[in-house]
């Protein structure tokens, strides 16, 4: 209330001491009239008080705006990151996917060699076979030479006169097999 007062009478001295003013020649007029007044303690505590409230202010706003910069730097930071970890988890799957192809590269490269595998142990066996059917053929007939080479000749035998069936194997098949 005492700012009040003060004012008005600075603009009613204001307006008393110039004759025609006008509004660009009234701002100095009343700057200079309110400068001319005593300032009373309530005005001067009011305006301090004000300046206190509007300093008070200005560092309330200056720490919320620090406040606002480390959020906006965190934001961008994460943003950041989070690229970072898409490229990362992009080159992950591109990874993945090239080791996916290799396992079914190596699963049909090891059921390929496993098919071939049991075919040679098929064949093995058919080989196996036939060779003991081959060497049951032939063992009479080792026998038989064997024992020819290892008995004595007949003395009919030996002088040239061969008969046929006499002496064991002169002129004919041999034993177990067919004459044909």
């Amino acid at each position: 209330p005492g700012a009040n007062c003060h004012m008005e009478m600075a603009m009613a001295a204001a307006a008393a001491t110039s004759a025609a003013p006008t509004a660009h020649a009234k701002a100095p007029l009343i700057n200079a009239a309110a400068a001319q007044l005593p300032l009373s303690r309530d005005l001067l505590a009011y305006y301090q008080s004000r300046v206190a409230a509007a300093e008070k202010d200005m560092v309330s706003l200056q720490g919320r705006l620090e406040e606002v910069e480390r959020h906006v730097e965190a934001a961008q930071q994460s943003r950041r990151d989070l690229l970072r970890r898409t490229d990362e988890v992009a080159e992950l799957q591109r990874a993945l996917s090239d080791s996916h192809v290799f396992v079914w590269e190596a699963r049909d490269t090891a059921a390929r060699l496993q098919a071939e595998n049991d075919g040679l142990r098929i064949q093995e066996a058919e080989d196996r076979r036939k060779i003991q059917h081959l060497l049951a053929l032939v063992e009479p007939l080792s026998s038989d030479a064997a024992l020819l080479v290892r008995a004595p000749l007949p003395p009919k035998a030996a002088g040239g006169t061969r008969t046929r069936g006499a002496g064991g194997g002169g002129g004919g098949a041999p034993r177990g097999t067919a004459h044909g």
